[in-house]
């Protein structure tokens, strides 16, 4: 396993990796992230399907629904 989105982690990952772990905050980070690691496995004679990704998951809470809502946007801004 492997945890991390650096390039050093993500190069480990292609190389080494059977699971990753990431965190992405929105839909595009995850769908880039996930191209380049597999994008990456080729150069190690390794198949797209060798690595699985496994996403984390950010909980936001707050007062109110409303409150939580602005505090997760935030946080992708």
């Amino acid at each position: 396993m492997q945890a991390g989105s650096s390039e050093a982690g993500k190069e480990l990952a292609a190389r080494t990796a059977e699971v990753v772990f990431t965190a992405c905050q929105s839909l595009q980070h995850a769908q880039a992230f996930y191209e380049d690691l597999k994008g990456r496995l080729a150069k190690y004679n390794r198949e797209r399907d060798d690595v699985k990704i496994m996403p984390g998951v950010y909980i936001t809470v707050g007062r109110t629904e409303e409150e939580a809502r602005k505090s997760a946007k935030s946080l992708t801004n």
